[in-house]
């Protein structure tokens, strides 16, 4: 154990300026991903009670919000679906643009409020392990730079502790990048699977309550896929 807590030391104080610059990205990305985490929790919903709903909806009742949205459970409120819902309510008795004009605005905003952050993560993803790369490459060069120095002439240990200071960044780079780049795709895949779930709630209030909308395919919907090939 004191083993292990002496590495954890060495690996912190020993790394140089670069490696507190990864530290710093690595609490960045830590406090990003609580933030969305507190995000996509508090705007969670259930997908079987959605679909069970979508379904009643098939029997064409008077009214969406009868059917729809008395019966979806409070601490839904801030869900996607269920926000979209509520713009689709307001706007249907307008005309088809103005009604596609609302949803899509709203669609915006929600695919807005779910992405936030996300190209954060991407970005410390790429750059934590560039600097953790520039960390050792500048670490070997003073190593060897010293042995030059000394004429050829240095302890064999004295050269691999040197060697194994630079390579601390490296080490640390790749421990900020991994995380940032896991969570973040699991976040992307979220997005994805809500934005779904708008397009099908959306589709099915068209096709049963303005079918003179089907035309009109909401153009400023943004595709989930681009936001994961732009993190990639």
């Amino acid at each position: 154990m004191n083993g292990t807590a002496e590495t954890i030391r060495r690996m912190i104080f020993d790394g140089g300026v670069i490696n507190w610059i990864i530290i710093a990205e690595y609490v960045v990305m830590l406090a990003v991903v609580a933030e969305r985490i507190v995000f996509y929790a508090a705007t969670s919903y259930n997908r079987k009670f959605l679909y069970r709903r979508l379904d009643s909806l098939s029997e064409r009742p008077a009214s969406v919000q009868s059917v729809f949205l008395q019966k979806w459970p409070k601490r839904y409120g801030r869900s996607a679906p269920l926000i979209v819902l509520r713009e689709f309510t307001a706007y249907e008795k307008e005309d088809a643009a103005v009604l596609n004009e609302a949803v899509d605005r709203r669609v915006s905003q929600i695919y807005n409020a779910m992405n936030a952050r996300l190209d954060i993560l991407s970005l410390l993803a790429n750059i934590a392990p560039l600097c953790g790369l520039l960390g050792t490459v500048t670490g070997l060069m003073a190593a060897f730079d010293q042995i030059q120095k000394l004429g050829g002439s240095v302890n064999i240990q004295a050269l691999a502790g040197g060697i194994w200071s630079a390579m601390i960044t490296t080490a640390t780079g790749l421990i900020a990048a991994i995380p940032a780049l896991t969570v973040g795709k699991l976040f992307e895949l979220e997005m994805e699977r809500r934005m779904s779930d708008i397009t099908v709630t959306l589709s099915l209030l068209k096709q049963l309550y303005r079918p003179d909308c089907l035309d009109g395919a909401f153009t400023g919907m943004p595709n989930p896929c681009e936001a994961a090939d732009r993190t990639v």
